[in-house]
């Protein structure tokens, strides 16, 4: 072998070497760059999604705050009071509820005249015991099995917002599962003249209703998730 081979042969080795190291490096620099651009990008996201439901949380106090000291829904309360509460097909109860629904036909159409048709206004209105008077976007109270029945239905086994404030007499808001999945609620407490409990007053907000508008960088399709152990609560 020449000289020139044995000087030049291990240099390009060398420099073969160097240059497959600063490759390997360049690439590992471009990943990680890449990885915490990404992980910027869903901090962003993220924030924007928090950004959102504080909103939709505010927006849901606020809802329930207009009708939580209204005289139409103190008289509806106190009429369902003088009957009997724990049986879901009282009369007194019903005369209540029929009273209410008819009572908030302005509301309802003026809301939606304003946000359209499809956002429509959703109140739900408790009795003190923890069953559902009014559900304010269905023409009969309980959807089950397809089917609706104007009547009450008992909500302590798994709306915790609506036995926090039977507990407490003190607003409470945040993202709950019920009948129709998980939405944004706010639930405020109802009381009368004299300070009495009456039950409590309750606005949603559904995901879908702000989805649309969202938007976030770089993401075409957005889905909730929920526990499987909790799909038998929302069958809606």
């Amino acid at each position: 072998m020449r000289i020139q081979s044995k000087i030049f042969i291990p240099l390009i080795l060398l420099v073969l070497f160097f240059t497959s190291v600063a490759f390997y490096a360049s690439t590992l620099q471009r990943g990680h760059m890449e990885k915490s651009g990404a992980e910027r990008l869903a901090l962003e996201n993220q924030d924007k999604i928090d950004q959102v439901v504080s909103i939709m949380e505010l927006s849901a106090r606020e809802q329930a705050a207009m009708f939580s000291a209204h005289p139409l829904v103190r008289e509806s309360l106190e009429t369902a009071a003088e009957g009997d509460m724990d049986d879901p097909y009282d009369l007194r109860v019903q005369e209540a509820r029929e009273f209410l629904r008819h009572g908030l036909q302005d509301f309802m159409q003026g809301y939606s005249r304003m946000l359209g048709e499809d956002k429509p206004l959703r109140l739900h209105f408790h009795l003190p015991n923890g069953r559902s008077l009014l559900r304010s976007w269905r023409d009969k109270n309980v959807l089950l099995n397809g089917l609706q029945e104007d009547r009450s239905d008992d909500l302590t086994q798994f709306r915790g917002t609506v036995n926090r404030v039977m507990e407490t007499r003190e607003p409470v808001s945040g993202i709950e599962v019920g009948r129709g999945g998980l939405v944004v609620r706010a639930v405020l407490p109802v009381f009368s003249e004299n300070g009495e409990y009456l039950g409590s007053v309750e606005s949603l907000s559904r995901f879908s209703d702000v989805w649309e508008d969202l938007e976030l960088k770089h993401v075409s399709h957005l889905n909730m998730f929920m526990k499987k152990e909790w799909l038998h609560l929302a069958p809606e």
